[in-house]
């Protein structure tokens, strides 16, 4: 607990994985639900742990990992849901476009500030939710010594073709963990721009 405990209570952020996400769509959802609950000093907690690396390349689950899902708890132990903001761009560039957007959502100011026990939903991949605690991202996503990889690198490209399920999911880990994006475009800029 980090000390929020008041006459048997709970003071926690949460958010829910789920099912047909990426690994690394839920990685976000993740480490940005345990920074946001930081940043407060409240707890966390993460349901729909189950579903974590299954989806359609494995079922196999996150067995090269521990991850901390903080206080157990299901959806009855919250008081509501906040959506992150969504923002996208309708071009024709591609059918997919064209009919759902494309996702440009920068932070939602409004995430830092969420009540008491409310779960987040949302891609929740701007780098203001994560970046002040990236020397704790490395250690939260950290592979197993037995199935981490080092078997490639700038010296030494392998294609995906010849890796190993756990070297994908720790290539796309360390991808989250490490590589935080530099900037996003706002529907807002562009529409600024337009003008």
């Amino acid at each position: 607990m980090n000390g929020c405990e008041d006459k048997g209570s709970i003071y926690m952020i949460g958010t829910e994985l789920l099912k047909g996400q990426g690994l690394g769509n839920q990685l976000f959802c993740y480490v940005t639900t345990r920074c946001i609950a930081m940043n407060q000093g409240r707890d966390f907690s993460i349901l729909g742990s189950e579903t974590l690396a299954n989806n359609i390349h494995s079922s196999c689950g996150l067995y090269f990992m521990d991850l901390d899902f903080g206080v157990k708890a299901g959806k009855e132990d919250f008081t509501g849901v906040y959506s992150e903001r969504d923002d996208r761009i309708f071009t024709g560039s591609s059918r997919h476009d064209m009919t759902h957007g494309c996702y440009v959502t920068a932070a939602d100011e409004e995430m830092f500030h969420v009540k008491d026990n409310m779960l987040l939903f949302g891609n929740m991949q701007a780098e203001e939710y994560y970046i002040a605690y990236r020397d704790q991202i490395k250690q939260w996503l950290k592979v197993k010594p037995e199935y981490d990889c080092y078997e490639f690198s700038r010296d030494n490209p392998v294609s995906y073709t010849h890796l190993t399920l756990p070297t994908i999911y720790s290539v796309e880990i360390s991808v989250v963990a490490v590589s935080l994006k530099k900037h996003r475009t706002t529907k807002r800029d562009v529409d600024q721009e337009i003008k």
